[in-house]
């Protein structure tokens, strides 16, 4: 995420900054979000449009 400036987490929903990050697990290649410790963080990248549509519809998908 060297390259991100902002990312999100499709557990507890916080859009927060890429250097908001503080703990990686899995040899430094998957962040843990700042505000709820969970591995569900996504980088706002072109591929996809990172807003509460994609978010919910992760958390549905991955939680329910």
């Amino acid at each position: 995420m060297e390259h991100v400036d902002s990312c999100a987490c499709f557990y507890c929903f916080a859009q927060f900054k890429a250097s908001d990050i503080k703990t990686w697990i899995d040899d430094d290649e998957t962040a843990l979000c700042p505000h709820c410790g969970m591995d569900t963080v996504l980088p706002d990248v072109p591929l996809y449009t990172l807003d509460k549509d994609l978010l919910t519809e992760m958390h549905r998908y991955f939680f329910s």
